[in-house]
C-alpha cells in the first residue's frame, strides 16, 4: 500500500490577464503588444539557450527531459536531475501565449538546480503567434476545465508519492494560482511574479503558507498600491511568513528574457530570491 507523503506546493504567479486591480483587456494587451509584434525580431536576437545561459547555476546537474500525457489529450513537458529520483517537484504553467521554448527552458534550469519539473499546458497544444490568437485562447479558457487540469497535476504527483512540490506560474495565469489555492488544501507556499492579487478576504484568509511576491514599480495592471494593499491584508492576519519586493524602474513581465520589458539586474535578483525561497520551503 502506497504511503502518501505530505504534498508541499509553491505557487509562482507570473503575470495575469485580469486582476482585482481592474486591469482591462486593453491594458493587458498593450503591456504584451511589443512581445507579439516583435516576435520575428525576438527570434533573431534571442537564441534557444538564452534563458539557460542567464539563469543556469554555475555547476548545473545533468538532466533528462521528455513529455508525458497525464490527462487525455493533455501533455506535460518534464525535466529532472538525472541522479536525484527523490528531488522535490516544481509544477510550472506557461504565459498567455503558449508552452514555448522559454517556458521549457525554465523547467530545465530548475532541473539543473536539483528539482523535478512538470510544465503544464492549459491550451491543449494550441499556440498563439499573433495578438488575436492569444486573446482568443485566453478568453475561451474554461476555468472549470483548467482547475481540473491543475488538480490532476496534484493528483499525478501524489500518485508518484512526491514528498514536496513547487509550482511556477507565468504570464496571464497568475489567476490560476488562486483558483488552485481555493480548490486545494494541500498547498504549502506561494511565489507570485507580478500576478493577480486576490481581493476576496476568504481567498486571502485561505492562504496558510509562506508567500514570496515579486512585483514591478511601473506595472499599470498590478500597481504598487495593489501590492501594498495585499501586503497589508496579510499583516492584518498576523502573518509574518511573507516577503514582498517591488522592483523600482521596471515594468510588467520584466523577468521574461524574451520580452522587451526584460530587466537583467532585477531578474537575477528576483531569481536569487526565488531559489532561496524554494530551498527554504522545499529543499533541493
Amino acid at each position: 500500500m502506497m504511503v502518501w507523503v505530505m504534498l508541499m506546493m509553491v505557487v509562482l504567479a507570473w503575470c495575469t490577464h485580469q486582476s482585482d486591480t481592474h486591469m482591462t483587456d486593453s491594458q493587458f494587451e498593450h503591456q504584451h503588444a511589443m512581445d507579439m509584434a516583435t516576435k520575428d525580431a525576438q527570434e533573431q536576437s534571442w537564441s534557444k539557450i538564452a534563458t539557460v545561459e542567464l539563469l543556469a547555476p554555475a555547476n548545473p546537474q545533468q538532466i533528462m527531459t521528455w513529455s508525458v500525457e497525464y490527462m487525455t489529450g493533455v501533455q506535460w513537458y518534464l525535466a529532472q536531475p538525472a541522479d536525484e529520483p527523490n528531488a522535490p517537484w516544481v509544477v510550472i504553467i506557461h504565459e498567455w501565449r503558449w508552452l514555448n521554448d522559454n517556458i521549457k527552458q525554465m523547467a530545465e534550469v530548475l532541473a539543473m538546480n536539483g528539482y523535478k519539473v512538470l510544465a503544464v499546458d492549459l491550451y491543449n497544444g494550441q499556440v498563439a503567434t499573433e495578438m488575436e490568437q492569444a486573446r482568443e485562447l485566453s478568453s475561451s479558457l474554461d476555468q472549470e476545465v483548467s482547475t481540473r487540469n491543475l488538480l490532476a497535476a496534484e493528483q499525478y504527483l501524489r500518485w508518484l508519492n512526491s514528498s514536496k512540490v513547487a509550482s511556477l506560474w507565468w504570464c496571464l495565469w497568475g489567476k490560476q494560482a488562486w483558483e488552485l489555492s481555493a480548490a486545494s488544501d494541500s498547498l504549502d507556499a506561494t511565489i507570485i511574479y507580478y500576478g493577480r492579487l486576490p481581493s476576496d478576504s476568504e481567498i486571502v484568509g485561505s492562504i496558510k503558507w509562506p508567500i514570496l511576491g515579486i512585483f514591478a514599480e511601473l506595472d499599470n495592471g498590478i500597481p504598487p498600491s495593489a501590492v501594498n494593499a495585499f501586503e497589508q491584508a496579510l499583516a492584518e492576519q498576523g502573518r509574518s511568513d511573507y516577503d514582498i519586493t517591488i522592483y523600482s524602474g521596471v515594468n510588467h513581465a520584466f523577468a521574461n528574457p524574451t520580452g522587451q520589458a526584460f530587466a537583467k539586474e532585477a531578474t537575477l535578483d528576483a531569481w536569487s530570491k526565488t531559489l532561496e525561497f524554494l530551498e527554504t520551503n522545499l529543499g533541493a
